[in-house]
């Protein structure tokens, strides 16, 4: 979320770049897809080298996830990582 621009955030703030490419959709990488270029796949063990994260409901109706994180990690994350990002500069 953070390579997104904000709407309301400062205008000028730098996008912050995923790292690597995106996935082949022909050829998959095991597990969750995209955890070759997720900073936080290392805080689930092995799981998303080696486990399809299920798809499910998030506390916002109308949203899914896909992501071995736990509710609580992923809401910690957005709100001290990924929200921050364009605010303060």
């Amino acid at each position: 979320l953070s390579s997104v621009p904000s709407l309301h955030g400062d205008a000028d703030a730098d996008l912050v770049p995923i790292k690597g490419n995106p996935p082949s959709l022909i050829n998959l990488p095991s597990g969750c897809a995209f955890h070759p270029r997720c900073r936080y796949a290392d805080r689930n063990g092995d799981r998303s080298r080696t486990d399809v994260p299920e798809l499910r409901q998030v506390v916002e109706r109308g949203h899914l996830v896909a992501c071995h994180l736990p509710e609580a990690a992923r809401q910690r994350i957005y709100r001290d990582e990924i929200a921050q990002v364009g605010v303060a500069r």
